[in-house]
């Protein structure tokens, strides 16, 4: 969670992020500007820091937002921790599960519903962490359900993704409402700010959005911390 008493200083886990603004930046993802280089607060204490877009810190230490430089959109890069074995770095089974859902053949299947991994860095001078980089989702309930038709689509959706793990012989283990999310760009067209959702990108006015009738989302499950890949046939890991 955000370190609510250095609200107006970086607290540890964002200085992580910010000592590596030029590596992100240079791999064309652009961080907030509180994490740009020289940054000073406007703001003097938590109640001002709501009033600006920089004092808006991150909800959790290991995942930041980006703006993807070719196109502008939204990016969520998580850090995640990868074993070492004899000094050397492997796979851990999170990301190589995410990144087989992300592969072409995978990719291109409407009844995948697992979030995709857009591009994995590696981090200079760090062996046992990577980065996965994915598009930013909204919780699924965010804004709330308008009519039963847009519920049932969203458990029809989940469940459509969770036979699909299955038929590929992996359970997810871990199929909770915290890791499902939606892809609400079609409902946000002017986008939102990652922090604040009902917030505009800019902090300047309210995010206008389309209901999901009118602009379906796409649902997707996330974090496979606790999955496990079964059975004689598996992904092409």
């Amino acid at each position: 969670m955000p370190e609510v008493p250095l609200i107006t200083t970086l607290g540890e886990s964002e200085r992580w992020w910010a000592e590596r603004y030029e590596f992100l930046k240079g791999q064309g993802y652009m961080l907030r500007p509180r994490y740009r280089p020289g940054w000073k607060a406007k703001f003097s204490g938590l109640l001002e820091a709501d009033k600006f877009e920089d004092g808006q810190a991150l909800a959790f230490a290991r995942i930041i937002d980006a703006l993807r430089v070719s196109d502008s959109s939204m990016v969520a890069i998580k850090r995640v921790r990868d074993p070492l074995v004899e000094g050397r770095r492997t796979i851990s089974t999170k990301e190589r599960i995410a990144t087989s859902f992300s592969n072409d053949d995978h990719k291109s299947n409407p009844r995948n519903h697992c979030i995709p991994v857009l591009q994995v860095l590696h981090i200079p001078g760090i062996d046992d962490e990577t980065l996965l980089v994915m598009p930013w989702m909204r919780e699924p309930n965010d804004p709330n359900f308008r009519t039963i038709g847009e519920g049932l689509q969203f458990v029809r959706e989940i469940f459509e993704g969770l036979q699909y793990m299955h038929e590929n012989n992996v359970a997810h283990r871990d199929c909770s409402l915290n890791n499902m999310v939606m892809d609400a760009k079609a409902m946000y067209p002017d986008g939102f700010h990652p922090c604040k959702p009902s917030e505009s990108y800019d902090w300047k006015k309210r995010a206008r959005y389309f209901s999901r009738t009118r602009c379906p989302p796409r649902c997707y499950l996330i974090d496979f911390g606790f999955s496990e890949v079964y059975g004689p046939r598996s992904l092409d890991l």
